[in-house]
C-alpha cells in the first residue's frame, strides 16, 4: 500500500519521519555539519527532516564531533572613499556661493550689467571627488549602534553646504537669473520645500445661534467684571488694613 501522510497538529514535515531512513556517507555528514554550523536555527529536528535521518542520530553525531555554530560574517563591500579632508574641502567649495555678480560700467555708474556665476551644488562637489550626491548624505548621517554620528564634523559641514545651496537658489531665483521652474524643482527635490495651500472656509450660523452666542458673551463679560471688582475691593481692604 502506498504511503499516505496523516494529518495532525504536528509540523507539516513530520510525516517524513515515517519514510525509510537514509544511510549517509562521510561526505554527506560533512555537508550536513557545515549546513548546521552556518544556519542560525538551533536544534537538530529541521536537519534530520532534510537528511531523512532520525533526530537522535543527528544529535549523537553532532555531540561526538562537537559541532559548533559559526559566527555569521558580514560580506565586505568596496572600501569607502571617505577621508576627513572632505570636511574642509566641502566648506571651501561652498564658501563663495553668490548666484550672480553686478558690474558697473567703468565710466557710467548708471549702467550696470548682471553676470551669472556658476552655481555651487552638492551634486557638483560629489562629482568632483568621484562619488554621487547620495553618498555624501550617507556619510553625513551615518550613525553607530548607539545612535551617535560617526562623522560629526562632516555632518556639520554637509549641513553648511546645504544651507549655502539653498541661499544660492533663493537668491538666484528671486533675482531672476535662474530659471524659476528649475529653482522650484531643486528646492523641492533636494531641500524639502513644498507648496503651501491656504484653505479659507466660511461658516454660516442661524439667527438663533447668533443670539445665544451674544447672550453667552454678555454673561461672560459680566462675570469677568464682577470678579475684577471683587479682587480690587479685596486688594483695597488689605492695603488699608
Amino acid at each position: 500500500m502506498p504511503y499516505t501522510p496523516f494529518k495532525s497538529g504536528l509540523n507539516e514535515n513530520y510525516h517524513l519521519l515515517f519514510l525509510p531512513l537514509m544511510k549517509l556517507s562521510s561526505e554527506d555528514w560533512h555537508n550536513a555539519r557545515t549546513k548546521w554550523e552556518l544556519d542560525p536555527r538551533t536544534g537538530y529536528q529541521w536537519l534530520s527532516l532534510n537528511l531523512r535521518v532520525s533526530r537522535p542520530c543527528v544529535a549523537k553525531k553532532a555531540r561526538g564531533e562537537t559541532w559548533t555554530k559559526r559566527p555569521r560574517t558580514r560580506l565586505k563591500g568596496r572600501p569607502t572613499k571617505y577621508t576627513p579632508l572632505y570636511t574642509q574641502q566641502i566648506i571651501d567649495y561652498f564658501k563663495e556661493h553668490a548666484a550672480y555678480e553686478v558690474l558697473e560700467h567703468p565710466t557710467d555708474p548708471t549702467q550696470k550689467k548682471v553676470f551669472l556665476i556658476k552655481p555651487k551644488t552638492l551634486t557638483g562637489f560629489a562629482a568632483a571627488i568621484g562619488i554621487d550626491r547620495g553618498t555624501l548624505q550617507r556619510w553625513a548621517n551615518e550613525r553607530d549602534e548607539n545612535g551617535e554620528l560617526v562623522k560629526p564634523d562632516f555632518h556639520d559641514a554637509y549641513n553648511f553646504a546645504k544651507n549655502c545651496e539653498v541661499a544660492q537658489l533663493l537668491e538666484g531665483g528671486l533675482a531672476g537669473v535662474y530659471n524659476s521652474n528649475i529653482t522650484k524643482l531643486m528646492l523641492k527635490n533636494h531641500h524639502g520645500y513644498r507648496d503651501v495651500q491656504v484653505n479659507e472656509t466660511e461658516i454660516y450660523i442661524s439667527k438663533d445661534i447668533e443670539e445665544s452666542l451674544n447672550k453667552l458673551y454678555e454673561q461672560c463679560m459680566k462675570s469677568t467684571i464682577e470678579a475684577q471688582a471683587a479682587i480690587e475691593g479685596r486688594f483695597e481692604r488689605i492695603t488699608r488694613g
